[in-house]
């Protein structure tokens, strides 16, 4: 006697479904800015080590030096292509460039992520080549997921 999947003597025998491999989930950031109420750019009399500019958008911090470092923070749809892997632990999918002096560096967004930029996108990071690629990093984004 056949059962209705057509095995013989009523036995069942489990249906096999094809493995898939799912892909690793992207990696995504979010612009982490606090909220100090301290002037644009790198003021001389700053009393706090960080601080947020609204014009041009972006953020300065002092080095262990006593160097002032201004990242602005940008947007863009797309990284260059010609744009090289960074290498921090815990920031995959991040990429720079290196021209003039100026280094970029590019974190990606996952759409719906920002409510400024819904559809995703790059965050671009633009400082000066000399400034602590790691510290600037940690500073200004974390990962989203």
């Amino acid at each position: 006697m056949a059962d209705v999947r057509g095995n013989a003597f009523g036995s069942s025998s489990a249906r096999t479904t094809p493995v898939r491999s799912v892909p690793a989930k992207s990696a995504s950031y979010r612009v982490v800015l606090s909220n100090h109420s301290t002037p644009a750019n790198c003021p001389a009399n700053a009393t706090a080590p960080v601080g947020k500019s609204a014009n041009p958008a972006g953020v300065w911090f002092w080095t262990n030096k006593r160097t002032c470092v201004f990242v602005r923070v940008g947007w863009a749809d797309t990284k260059p292509a010609s744009a090289a892997a960074v290498h921090i632990n815990g920031y995959p999918g991040l990429y720079r460039t290196l021209k003039n002096g100026v280094r970029a560096i590019y974190a990606p967004v996952a759409p719906g992520t920002d409510d400024v930029h819904p559809r995703g996108g790059w965050v671009v990071l633009t400082v000066s080549a000399k400034a602590p690629q790691e510290k600037v990093v940690r500073l200004i984004i974390v990962p989203a997921n």
